[in-house]
């Protein structure tokens, strides 16, 4: 018997996680825009998860077959070793990048204030995805997702720069001088605290 789990055969799970956690922090009285950045986030979270881990193949065949090779086939350990390598290497380094910074612009609205919470965070967050990745080779027994250190440090300076963004727009934020309705106070008062 094959079959593939994919993002959507997840959803149902993501989706029940996030309704209890959203009920849970409005209860404990979390104004609407930070549960709408939960849930922003959260979706940030699966579309990465969409990315990195799915989908997985079940398929005792293919399983086979592929098992002649090793694990460690996928594994780069070495920095800017096979870096952009490949016909689409650039675009490769490019959707690294941007895979990261949505993490180090939201992580703000969940009211992770701190430059240094943001990037501890978000390095546990890079080093995480590689770590499932090299999870799920351990337990196929073969190189199904590749493990690269260059994938980390794309993944982190996506994260840098998602920050750096959203300081620039707290920065701008804060410099309007217009006296405007706001119209999400948590909005403005992550911006304003930014």
């Amino acid at each position: 018997m094959s079959f593939e789990l994919d993002t959507w055969s997840a959803l149902p799970i993501v989706g029940a996680v996030l309704a209890v956690i959203l009920v849970r922090l409005a209860r404990r009285g979390s104004p609407l825009g930070h549960l709408v950045a939960v849930t922003v986030f959260a979706a940030y979270l699966t579309g990465v998860a969409a990315a990195t881990v799915f989908p997985l193949v079940v398929d005792p065949e293919f399983i086979e077959v592929m098992r002649r090779s090793s694990i460690w086939d996928g594994v780069n350990l070495v920095p800017f070793r096979l870096l952009g390598v490949g016909h689409d290497g650039s675009r490769q380094v490019l959707l690294n990048i941007i895979l990261g910074m949505p993490f180090g612009f939201l992580l703000p609205f969940l009211r992770v204030r701190s430059d240094h919470a943001v990037l501890g965070w978000g390095a546990v967050f890079v080093v995480g995805i590689e770590g499932v990745q090299l999870l799920i080779d351990i337990a196929y027994g073969f190189a199904y997702r590749s493990v690269d250190i260059n994938d980390v440090m794309l993944n982190f300076l996506g994260v840098v720069c998602g920050l750096a963004i959203f300081r620039v727009l707290a920065r701008l934020y804060r410099s309007l001088d217009v006296t405007v309705v706001r119209q999400s106070p948590y909005v403005h008062g992550v911006l304003e605290a930014g």
